[in-house]
């Protein structure tokens, strides 16, 4: 008998026995492998909020009036039609680049971080948002109306087709931001680069007057436009006087936005001092009629 053929022995036989059912069963894990879809993302529950994986316009993550305070969703990628309305989610951290049609109605955003993110159409009205950063973001249809955007970080932000009527950005930091084709009625630019900054004079009269250039504005887009009391009135000493300023939307451009804003600032002058009368001449009573009958 040749060699070759010669019978496995009882210990090799018993070996493949052994790892046979190993090799199948690898086999079929890498079978499943190639033919099994990836399994959907689960439903996460953080802070009580129950975040919705792959969300629709009908089955969407639904956190209403709860306290989700330092909310960590850096690791959601798909907030799309969420609604945290009355929540308070100051302190929020985000890592999705992309929102849209999340409501924020009433929300406590406080310090919440939204830069270098696109969002459209979501919906902040009424919402706390002071402190928070949008640089570098683009928003489309946001509504903001009675919103807080106060000392909010807009550096390098575009905002197109928003409400902010009512908004209220004082403070806020509007280095190369651009609104357009929105609806700014009654929004408030106070203490931005959009008015004059405060002035503190001193006093030469019972009035003093106060002169100031208005600034350039926004890429054209706002800019105060009149002031009242006008550059040059007299203001009176030892008093704080409020200026109030107009701040339109961008003219006849293609982009113009609608309605008027306004900004404040304030001239206060110190307090008035008469001079000295002078010194009477030396050698001198101080009164003719002393020098005649003295």
């Amino acid at each position: 008998m040749n060699s070759s053929a010669q019978p496995r022995s009882t210990s090799t036989r018993s070996h493949l026995r052994r790892v046979r059912p190993l090799l199948v069963a690898a086999a079929a894990i890498a079978l499943a492998g190639l033919t099994t879809p990836a399994v959907a993302s689960a439903d996460v529950v953080i802070k009580g909020c129950t975040i919705v994986a792959n969300p629709t316009y009908d089955t969407h993550t639904v956190c209403r009036n709860m306290d989700l305070s330092g909310i960590d969703l850096s690791e959601q990628s798909d907030l799309d039609y969420a609604d945290f309305t009355g929540s308070n989610m100051s302190g929020l951290a985000l890592s999705s680049s992309l929102l849209d049609q999340v409501t924020f109605a009433g929300v406590n955003l406080s310090g919440a971080d939204f830069s270098s993110r696109t969002i459209f159409r979501t919906d902040f009205t009424d919402a706390d948002l002071t402190g928070a950063s949008f640089a570098g973001s683009f928003l489309a249809d946001p509504i903001a109306v009675d919103a807080s955007f106060v000392e909010v970080d807009l550096t390098s932000t575009r905002l197109i087709y928003g409400d902010f009527t009512n908004t209220d950005f004082t403070g806020a930091t509007l280095s190369g931001t651009r609104f357009e084709n929105s609806t700014m009625t009654g929004a408030n630019f106070s203490k931005t680069i959009v008015v004059p900054a405060d002035q503190q004079l001193t006093s030469t009269g019972p009035g003093t007057v106060a002169e100031w250039t208005l600034p350039a504005g926004l890429a054209d887009t706002v800019a105060a436009t009149e002031c009242t009391p006008a550059s040059g009135s007299a203001f009176p000493a030892g008093a704080t006087t409020t200026v109030r300023c107009v701040v339109a939307g961008g003219g006849d451009t293609e982009d113009a936005n609608e309605g008027e804003g306004f900004g404040t600032f304030t001239v206060t002058v110190s307090a008035y001092e008469p001079p000295e009368p002078p010194e009477p001449p030396a050698g001198s009573s101080g009164s003719s009629v002393g020098g005649l009958f003295g």
